[in-house]
C-alpha cells in the first residue's frame, strides 16, 4: 500500500493519526467523513535572528501551533551543581557507550568535515574544556566564543543542556504547559490511546512520555525483569539507547487503567505492512493517537518512503 492509498484508507477512522517521515513531517486529521492532510519539510535551524515578530496580546489563544511555538528561545534555569553534574555524567556514559571519545576530539585536531574513525554517522568536534575548542575552518582552533562565528564553526562552549533549561516560544499565547503532576497529565490523556511507532527517535518520544507520567514515581517506567542494578544503568538520562528496552514498558495501562500507551520499533519503510496492521488495531477506538516516525534508516528519502 502506498502512502497516498494509506491517507485515503484513513477516512472511515475518527482518531488522530501523525506521521513523520524522514525530517519530513505528515500531519492527518482524522474527523468522520472528512481527512485533510498537510506536507511540510521543515527548513534548517537558525538563531540568526530573521524570525517574526510576534505582537504581545495579538491572538487570545495560539493560532498555529506548528508554525509559532517552535519559534521562540531556550531559557537557563536556576539548577544545582548536583543536577549539572548528573546531566554531564549522563552524556559522559551516553558516548561511552557510542564509543565517542570523551572530549569529542580527533587525535589530529580535525573537525566540522570529517567523522570519528570507525564511526562515520557522528561529526567529529573539538574538546569545549581543551585549548583549542573552536571547529574552525575543520581543525581545532584556539579562538574565543566571539571569533568562533562562521557558517561552518562548531563551539560546543555555547551549548545549553535543555534538560536545566525552559523552551519560550516568542508568541506569549502560545507558551508551553508544563506538567509536574501525574493527576494533571492524566486529566489531559484520560481515556486516550496513544500508540508510537518508529525508529529509535519514536523509542526516545515514548520513553520521554514515560518520565514525563511518572517523573513523581520513576521506578512505575521499568518491567518486573528489571533488577536493581538494570534500574541503576537505565536511569532517566541512559535509557534511551537500545539495551536498556528490554527494562522498560513498551505497552502499558495507566492513569488509573483509562489511558494505554503502546511503543513499538518498525523503523523502514518496507515495514508499512506491520504499520497498517497495529494501525488497524484502534478501528472504532475514539480518541485514539497513532504516532508513526521513520526516515534514518531509509537514507532520509523522503520520496522512497512516500511510495512505501
Amino acid at each position: 500500500m502506498s502512502f497516498d492509498e494509506l491517507v485515503k484508507s484513513l477516512k472511515s477512522y475518527k482518531f488522530f493519526f501523525v506521521i513523520c517521515l524522514s525530517g519530513a513531517f505528515v500531519f492527518v486529521f482524522v474527523n468522520y467523513e472528512s481527512v485533510t492532510w498537510y506536507w511540510s519539510i521543515p527548513s534548517e535551524f537558525n538563531d540568526s535572528g530573521d524570525t517574526p515578530f510576534y505582537v504581545p496580546g495579538e491572538f487570545k489563544s495560539c493560532p498555529n501551533v506548528l508554525d509559532r511555538m517552535v519559534t521562540g528561545h531556550w531559557s537557563v534555569r536556576n539548577y544545582s551543581m548536583k543536577e549539572l553534574e548528573e546531566v554531564e555524567n549522563g552524556l559522559k556514559r551516553l558516548r561511552q557507550f557510542y564509543k565517542l571519545p570523551e572530549t569529542l576530539q580527533r587525535a589530529d585536531g580535525k573537525c566540522g568535515s570529517v567523522t570519528y574513525e570507525g564511526l562515520y554517522w557522528f561529526r567529529a568536534l573539538c574538546n569545549p574544556k581543551g585549548p583549542t575548542p573552536c571547529c574552525y575552518n575543520n581543525v581545532c582552533a584556539n579562538k574565543t566564543i566571539q571569533e568562533c562565528q562562521c557558517p561552518q564553526c562548531y563551539d560546543f562552549r555555547t551549548k545549553l543542556y535543555a534538560e536545566l533549561a525552559d523552551w519560550i516560544p516568542d508568541d506569549p499565547t502560545c507558551k508551553m504547559l508544563k506538567f509536574e503532576k501525574e493527576e494533571d497529565i492524566c486529566s489531559a490523556l484520560q481515556n486516550a490511546t496513544i500508540y508510537l511507532v518508529g525508529d529509535s527517535f519514536m523509542r526516545h518520544l515514548c520513553i520521554s512520555v514515560l518520565n514525563l507520567i511518572y517523573q513523581k514515581e520513576p521506578d512505575k517506567v521499568y518491567r518486573e525483569n528489571a533488577g536493581e542494578a538494570e534500574k541503576k544503568k537505565c536511569d532517566i538520562h541512559y535509557r534511551f539507547v537500545a539495551e536498556c528496552s528490554g527494562y522498560l514498558h513498551s505497552d502499558l495501562l495507566t492513569c488509573g487503567n483509562t489511558t494505554r500507551i503502546h511503543c513499538q520499533e518498525l523503523w523502514r519503510a518496507d515495514m508499512v505492512n506491520d504499520v497498517i496492521n497495529l494501525f488497524r488495531q484502534l478501528r472504532g477506538q475514539n480518541n485514539s493517537w497513532f504516532i508513526f516516525g521513520i526516515g534514518a534508516h531509509d537514507s532520509f528519502n523522503t520520496d522512497f518512503v512516500q511510495k512505501k
